[in-house]
């Protein structure tokens, strides 16, 4: 079996341990990259190979990911961003009708996980220790600041 990291970039360090790890069960196992821009993607560049895959907008993402899965015999694909989660989660069947597993959440758990009040809100229920959370008009400093809804990136992002 080999792996896929989507969304490569700069993800050296996660890239060779998959590879370090996949080198145990499966001498002959590859880590595989994608990224938009493979050439500027320095985990490309550590990937046993890599394959260029249009913007996460683009509707022909998924089928861009599934062909080459296909051909490269990939089993796993490991998302590594926010902004994919969603579309991998809303398509994990069409991966898995192929033989591909997409490691993602179901879509509800990702939506709950994409609004960080929310995501407070529910581990809180599960009686999960949680940071303490202020209102923007109360609060103390020193303060850690993130945006409700994912990273502190635009939302019009892809990688």
């Amino acid at each position: 079996m080999n792996i896929l990291i989507t969304s490569a970039g700069r993800r050296v360090s996660l890239l060779q341990a998959f590879q370090k790890e996949l080198k145990k069960i499966t001498p002959d196992g590859k880590v595989y990259a994608a990224d938009a821009n493979p050439i500027l993607s320095a985990a490309c560049r550590v990937s046993d190979d890599f394959f260029m895959v249009p913007r996460l907008d683009d509707e022909s993402y998924v089928s861009t990911l599934i062909e080459n899965c296909k051909q490269r015999n990939i089993g796993l694909v490991v998302p590594t961003i926010d902004h994919e989660l969603m579309l991998l989660a809303e398509n994990k069947e069409r991966f898995l009708e192929n033989g591909i597993t997409v490691l993602v959440s179901k879509p509800d758990f990702v939506k709950k996980c994409r609004n960080k009040k929310v995501t407070h809100e529910y581990f809180e229920s599960m009686g999960v220790s949680v940071a303490k959370e202020f209102k923007k008009d109360d609060y103390q400093l020193p303060l850690f600041i993130k945006p409700i809804d994912g990273v502190a990136f635009p939302k019009n992002r892809t990688a």
